[in-house]
């Protein structure tokens, strides 16, 4: 839109005003050409934004409890509290089996490792009937359940109670030949 603005005297033109609108921000831009009334050449002044839409602020206010909630925003409102439960209902779907498998997973292990020793020491007393002592078999996890097995506690006192009736036995084995040598 182009408006001009002329001298009434002299009949020339003062001014020259455009205006278009950004098409990026919606914003219309005026642009305005004033004439230098000496040369007749025009002087390019800086653009001036203005707004599209000028509101006027409304003064009139309703009262609180006159003001029903609309269904848009109840619906909205119930979206949010939906879009709540879902993502609590995508953590416990993620969550839950690691509660649930982990232990079970564990019991499985455990019980494995429980029905391993107990065939290792099936296996060792098989090997003790035959008389073969070279071999022994021990479960992965022997250190942890030689603890509390007691088959395996009961065999480490036996060891226990052999070194020392071993050391007894050679100490009177060792005075028996030291009596000796000084009978003879």
């Amino acid at each position: 839109m182009k408006k001009l603005n002329m001298d009434q005297e002299t009949g020339e033109m003062a001014q020259l005003q455009m205006s278009n609108t950004d098409p990026e921000t919606g914003e219309n831009e005026t642009l305005s050409y004033s004439f230098n009334k000496e040369t007749g050449e025009k002087e390019n002044h800086k653009s001036r934004r203005l707004p599209i839409y000028s509101h006027k602020q409304n003064t009139f206010k309703i009262n609180r409890p006159l003001v029903r909630i609309s269904s848009a925003v109840r619906r909205k409102n119930m979206k949010r509290n939906s879009d709540d439960i879902s993502t609590n209902f995508t953590a416990l779907v993620f969550l839950l089996p690691t509660v649930v498998f982990t232990p079970i997973f564990g019991f499985v292990i455990l019980s494995f490792g429980v029905i391993l020793h107990k065939w290792c020491h099936r296996q060792n007393a098989k090997l003790i009937c035959k008389g073969e002592d070279s071999i022994y078999y021990q479960s992965p996890f022997h250190a942890l359940y030689k603890e509390f097995c007691s088959k395996c506690i009961a065999e480490e006192e036996c060891k226990k109670m052999c070194k020392i009736q071993r050391m007894r036995y050679n100490k009177r084995q060792e005075a028996m030949k030291e009596s000796l040598r000084r009978v003879v």
